[in-house]
Parts: structure tokens; C-alpha cells; sequence
């Protein structure tokens, strides 16, 4: 398939650690590889420590920072950050206010998993804290211009809350406003928003600082991919959607959305070119684009 760049989000390893990581990237050469670091991966190792807010706020900041500068994603540098905060809470709303956040935190440790009535009470747990620290990352990753993505489709029941996972939800931290001020930081809601694909869509439409990515539906949804092609190209601008896989597991899926997807794509942009609206020339370029040029510039490669 002559995949020369794959995106890796690492707070999906599996319990592997740096060595295997970097086995796999020796495995898929000439491929290579570049890093996203997940905010959780960061998260879920300080919740466990006992420690009060401010030494939290430190230590998060200082593996946010090594993991984007030097090599705190497994041994290397990242390209970007990632979040799964939307599939939990819903809307996510950016909170600068350290002392909501300090009293979420005591909150947090002084009340067990088995005090919440269900799992949607569950999920909100922490809520503020964790608003907090993302926050903190987003100011991160605005300073060094670095995109950050947020899981925005439907991929994961039931270990998530379906309904939450409206990619309007995230409106807010694509704004990120302070001090009246909206300061617009790179967003990428990954996995199409889908099914709710439209929604994804329109948000990267109106707003220059989000992106649209194509996984999920690429190769998912193979049989309906040219369809939400079409629908994605009707409202995104070609410079601003991602190529996109998230397969698992199954090396096959890697090389079923390599194909499917640049026989879809190829397909969609040739009704452009039918109907007029783009040269041969200029549907050629857009393929290159989508899935490749978008990507280096979105991530600074």
C-alpha cells in the first residue's frame, strides 16, 4: 500500500511498553511513525497516586511538556495530543478556575468507585479536575501550535455513553475562550463524528481550527463510503479533511482502508470533475491532500 506515514495514538498500547512500541515501528518499516500522546495515559497513572492538587497540576504539566518536547511518549517526542473526555461527560467546556478543580480533586480521592449510583454518575467522576488538566494541555498544545484530538464517534459501546458522543460537544474547546478572547487551538474530532457524520462536518465548516478525520467510517463502512465522502466534501474544505484508518488488531484492516478508502475517495472527487466543479488536475491534488498534505501540515511533519 505504500503507507509512508501512520499517526499512533499510544494510549492505546496494550500493555506493551517502549520496547515493544518500538519493535512495532521496526516491524511496519519503511513506514514510519509519529507519536500522538493521550492525555489519560498521563492522567490515570497520577490518579492513582495519593497527592494533593498542586503536586498534581506540577506533575502534569511536566510529563505533558516531556512527552511533547522530549521523550515522554515511550521514549520519544509527540506530534500531538489526544482526548477521551467527550464519551464520559459530553459537552466538554475548557475550566480555568484552579480552585473548582482543587475541590473536584479532593473529591475524587475521599469518594470510592462503589458511592456512584450508576455508570453515567460514575463517568463524571472527577469531572472538574479532569476539565482542568485537559485545559492545562490545551494551553500546551496552542503554544507549540499542536493539534489536539478528541474521540467524537461511536466506536466503543458499551464502555462508553452513547449519547454523549455529539461532536457539537466540543464547541467550546475548539473556541477556547478567556478573558473574552477566543484563541482557537487545532481541533480534530477523530473517527468522523460517526454516525453522526454531518455534525462533524458542519463543526469543521464553520469553525478554520477543526479538522475533519475519516476514521471509524474508513474501512467500517466501507459500503457507505462514498456516500459520506460525498457528504463530508460537501461542507469541509478539501484542506482541512484527514485520511484516516483506526484499524486494530487485524493487519488486514490497515491494508482494506488504504484501498477502500482511496477507491471512494477516487470516486467522490470524480464527480467533482464530472460535474465541473474541479479540474482532473486540481481532483488529483486534493486526493494528495486529503490523504497525505493535510496531515504533515496539521501536525507541523
Amino acid at each position: 500500500m505504500k503507507i509512508e506515514n501512520a499517526m499512533v495514538d499510544t494510549g492505546y498500547a496494550e500493555n506493551m511498553d517502549a520496547t515493544g512500541i518500538d519493535q512495532f515501528e521496526r516491524a511496519i518499516a519503511p513506514t514510519k511513525t509519529r507519536r500522538i500522546l493521550r492525555i489519560e495515559t498521563i492522567q490515570n497513572e497520577l490518579f492513582q497516586q495519593d497527592i494533593g492538587f498542586d503536586e498534581l497540576q506540577t506533575q502534569f504539566v511536566n510529563q505533558v511538556r516531556r512527552g511533547l518536547d522530549k521523550d515522554g511518549n515511550y521514549g520519544k517526542r509527540s506530534y500531538g495530543m489526544k482526548s477521551y473526555l467527550m464519551p464520559k461527560i459530553g459537552v466538554v467546556k475548557p475550566l480555568y478556575d484552579a480552585a473548582t478543580a482543587a475541590r473536584s480533586w479532593e473529591d475524587y480521592k475521599s469518594r470510592p468507585q462503589s458511592d456512584y449510583a450508576d455508570r453515567e454518575e460514575l463517568a463524571t467522576r472527577g469531572k472538574d479536575v479532569q476539565r482542568y488538566l485537559l485545559t492545562l494541555a490545551l494551553e500546551e498544545c496552542l503554544q507549540r501550535d499542536m493539534p489536539m484530538q478528541f474521540h467524537a464517534g461511536d466506536g466503543e459501546a458499551p464502555y462508553i455513553i452513547l449519547r454523549n458522543q455529539d461532536p457539537y460537544n466540543l464547541e467550546e474547546v475548539v473556541r477556547l475562550d478567556k478573558d473574552g478572547i477566543m484563541r482557537m487551538p487545532k481541533i480534530v474530532p477523530i473517527h468522523a463524528g460517526y454516525p453522526l457524520v454531518g455534525k462533524a462536518a458542519w463543526l469543521s465548516h464553520l469553525y478554520t481550527n477543526c479538522y475533519f478525520e475519516l476514521s471509524i467510517m474508513t474501512p467500517l463502512v466501507h459500503q457507505g463510503l462514498f456516500h459520506r465522502y460525498m457528504q463530508v466534501m460537501e461542507a469541509v474544505p478539501l484542506s482541512k479533511i484527514l485520511f484516516g484508518s483506526d484499524a486494530y488488531h487485524l493487519p488486514e484492516l490497515y491494508w482494506l482502508a488504504g484501498r477502500w478508502g482511496k477507491r471512494y475517495l477516487a470516486q467522490a472527487l470524480g464527480v467533482y470533475v464530472n460535474n465541473g466543479s474541479l479540474t482532473i488536475d486540481e481532483a488529483l491534488e486534493a486526493a494528495r491532500m486529503i490523504l497525505y498534505k493535510n496531515n504533515r501540515r496539521l501536525h507541523n511533519i
